[in-house]
């Protein structure tokens, strides 16, 4: 994925009213920073197998806060690198890497 579409994938409306912490937070959701979230929470998800993880037991594998890791997963879906299941553990969704679809 270039760049570009990167971007265009995790644009962030910023009000002109917005504080500057949200500005700060647009540009961490588009540049390196979030190919890095992406690649710890695919390793998290590879890591757990077909058993997938759910976005709190992603927390202590990832190292990452519940309010990162939780907006990753649905443009992650979008883009194929991971799945939804229809599991639920402890009442959340369990995600999956695709390679592991089959195992359900």
């Amino acid at each position: 994925m270039s760049d570009d579409d990167q971007r265009d994938l995790f644009r962030q409306r910023v009000r002109s009213t917005d504080p500057d912490t949200s500005r700060t937070w647009a540009a961490l959701r588009t540049g390196p920073e979030m190919k890095r979230a992406m690649l710890v929470v695919g390793d998290a998800l590879h890591r757990a197998g077909p058993e997938g993880l759910t976005t709190l037991e992603m927390v202590p594998r990832t190292g990452m806060t519940r309010v990162s890791v939780s907006p990753l997963l649905k443009p992650m879906e979008r883009l194929g690198l991971v799945m939804r299941t229809d599991r639920k553990r402890n009442r959340g969704i369990v995600w999956i890497l695709p390679e592991f679809d089959s195992y359900q």
